[in-house]
């Protein structure tokens, strides 16, 4: 389900930090989609790119408890699109500038400016483009592929 950018709100510094999982790196972040950056082999450290998510920011896990992001660990599984996806790597937290993102769906996430999300516009950052009235997708109590009820 899309679900319409209602408000974007600069917070400031925060604690951020980035996780890598297998595949298409998308997952379910606090009930949005979100995508991982994944490193590039001239920024290793992701200094440039700064794709992160608030520390504190929670996932679901395969058995179907919620972990804070800064607690996975390499191997877990969390919620993706299409099932679940393995975290491969888990990059160190850094202080990024962050954006506090609400959708009308009432679902928020906190990330770093240059976060890019999948978007009904393409792959977009507030920094490159995110706007309120922009689309993310979201978990509105949909029926997973297990048949539980996400929220």
């Amino acid at each position: 389900m899309m679900s319409k950018i209602k408000n974007i709100e600069y917070i400031g510094e925060r604690k951020t930090v980035d996780i890598e999982v297998e595949d298409e790196h998308c997952f379910w972040a606090n009930g949005i989609y979100t995508h991982n950056s994944g490193s590039i082999s001239s920024d290793p450290n992701m200094t440039d790119i700064a794709e992160c998510i608030l520390s504190s920011e929670k996932v679901k896990l395969l058995n179907g408890c919620e972990k804070r992001i800064d607690q996975l660990n390499i191997g877990d599984k969390i919620t993706s699109n299409d099932n679940y996806k393995t975290v491969t790597m888990i990059h160190e937290k850094r202080k990024k500038d962050c954006i506090k993102i609400t959708l009308k769906s009432g679902k928020t996430i906190i990330v770093s400016k240059k976060h890019k999300f999948p978007t009904n516009k393409g792959r977009l950052s507030y920094d490159s483009g995110l706007v309120v009235g922009d689309k993310l997708n979201s978990k509105n109590n949909i029926i997973n592929f297990i048949g539980e009820k996400i929220k």
